[in-house]
């Protein structure tokens, strides 16, 4: 009879399913898994390091419950292998929340989605394996970074650091950042060590550092930085090949900050309201076209060599565009506009030879000049041609 019981549930029911065992501290998944409530790596906190391995293709739904650890020695939820997938749930009180490693092989192709990191002693996400993606994540009062990413070829979007050491360190070569949130990091919101790093429709708030580039050959488009302590856009260290396109920088100290760094295209960025610096570039061989710099102390300063600035718009500002050359020359100035600052254009000799300013217009500055050439002998290193303006300090000027 019983034997006839068992048979009837099997056919009307299928086959018997195993209850999912209870997922322990220092647990390694290999399948699917959900946790749930009563798991002992949820309803207490770990001590074993890490508190759970992940190995791909398998997927942990961690089901909107959180892992947290007894000591900061103690990493949270490691990812290995390849095509895992780690979702919907938060890791708090650990060394790092969340890694993916490569220490036993190659970790490639993983996900991590919806997820949050907090109060961890080092970092919320360490990302060394290549090609993962990062994806509506959030990174909290972690000590170190919010997101550490040192693998190549990442996908990092619609992402949140605050209140960080740093927000996101992208130092993995060819990274595509899109849609991240920065705010209110000690550091910088935005730290580009990585070469070739595309970085897009971001935004930093009240970090230190809005956007720091490091490495070479970075992409930033249509970025927002806001209120951030040191400046807005910031890159040294000598690297080249950047391109900036459509990003906004106000309220800083600087608004785009280029110390040491040359051959940059800066394209139709806009910087407003800084309390030093629109724009400010140190570096060669960079281009700038069609940026609009108001209501800062300079809207554009030049103190490099071989620079071309063409249709740029300076109005507002203390000082309109400023070339001080004292050591450099080549600069070349076609079709700017410098309206209504109480300075226009004006060229710092003392070193720096063969600048050219052609047909620019300056009208409106006052009390100082359109056009001023001061410090060298007038119109030796600064060739005037062209240029529309109502006032200048020297007969030369043309």
């Amino acid at each position: 009879m019983p034997q006839i019981l068992v048979l009837l549930v099997v056919l009307l029911l299928g086959s018997v399913v195993p209850m999912q065992a209870q997922i322990n501290c220092g647990a390694t998944i290999t399948e699917d898994t959900v946790l749930m409530p009563t798991d002992p790596v949820v309803s207490g906190s770990c001590a074993t390091r890490p508190a759970l391995t992940v190995i791909g293709p398998a997927e942990l739904d961690m089901n909107g419950l959180s892992v947290s650890c007894s000591t900061t020695s103690t990493d949270g939820i490691v990812i290995r292998g390849t095509k895992a997938e780690v979702f919907n749930g938060s890791v708090r009180g650990c060394g790092t929340g969340f890694i993916v490693d490569h220490d036993f092989g190659d970790a490639t192709r993983n996900k991590l989605y919806n997820l949050v990191a907090r109060d961890n002693a080092e970092n919320g996400f360490l990302i060394v394996g290549s090609s993962s993606s990062i994806v509506g994540c959030v990174a909290r009062d972690n000590q170190d970074a919010g997101f550490w990413i040192t693998g190549t070829k990442g996908k990092v979007v619609d992402n949140s650091a605050t209140g960080n050491q740093t927000g996101f360190v992208l130092a993995g070569s060819s990274i595509k950042a899109m849609r991240n949130i920065a705010a209110d990091n000690l550091g910088a919101g935005f730290s580009i060590t990585g070469d070739r790093v595309k970085l897009q429709d971001s935004v930093a708030s009240g970090n230190g550092t809005g956007f720091s580039v490091h490495g070479f050959d970075a992409s930033l488009k249509a970025n927002q930085a806001s209120a951030n302590e040191a400046a807005g856009f910031y890159c040294d260290f000598g690297t080249t090949g950047h391109k900036l396109k459509g990003n906004t920088a106000s309220g800083g100290y600087r608004g785009f900050y280029w110390s040491s760094c040359g051959a940059t295209d800066f394209v139709k960025n806009v910087a407003t309201a800084n309390e030093s610096y629109g724009i400010e570039v140190e570096g060669d061989g960079c281009k700038l076209i069609g940026n609009v710099a108001t209501a800062n102390a300079v809207g554009i300063g030049i103190f490099g060599e071989g620079n071309k600035l063409s249709k740029n718009a300076a109005s507002g500002n203390e000082s309109g565009i400023v070339i001080e050359a004292y050591d450099a020359g080549g600069n070349d100035l076609k079709g700017n506009r410098t309206l209504g600052n109480l300075s226009g254009l004006l060229f710092f000799a003392g070193g720096g030879a063969d600048n050219r300013a052609v047909s620019n217009l300056s009208l409106g500055n006052s009390p100082g000049f359109d056009l001023s050439d001061v410090l060298g002998t007038p119109c030796t290193d600064m060739t005037w041609e062209d240029n529309l303006f109502e006032t200048s300090n020297e007969a030369c000027i043309e």
